[in-house]
């Protein structure tokens, strides 16, 4: 583990005229499955670990998650907020399964 996963957001215009940001999650949904796989073989998904990190984000998916679900999962305050959390857990876990590294 320790590995660093970064993509670089793409802005372009679409024939519209409007501005889209693209970005590659390839390396970012790879990462996750290696990462929940890592976790399951080494037991790290007990309850014993208290922090354990459930996903990996990509910031288009940020992104999109503040446009279609008005969270903000790089305010200050969302670490703090309970129900911010379980919000942001619920939407990985029924639109970007994907992105999961832990099964909790």
């Amino acid at each position: 583990m320790g590995k660093t996963v970064s993509g670089s957001l793409i802005g372009e215009m679409d024939d519209n005229g409007s501005w889209v940001l693209k970005q590659d999650i390839s390396s970012y949904v790879k990462a996750a499955k290696e990462e929940k796989k890592f976790f399951e073989e080494n037991n790290w998904l007990k309850p014993k670990h208290h922090m354990r990190k459930f996903a990996t984000i990509p910031d288009i998916i940020a992104i999109e998650i503040m446009q279609k679900f008005g969270l903000d999962i790089h305010h200050p305050s969302f670490q703090s907020s309970k129900e911010d959390k379980k919000k942001l857990r619920d939407i990985i876990i029924n639109h970007y399964p994907y992105l999961m590294t832990s099964t909790s």
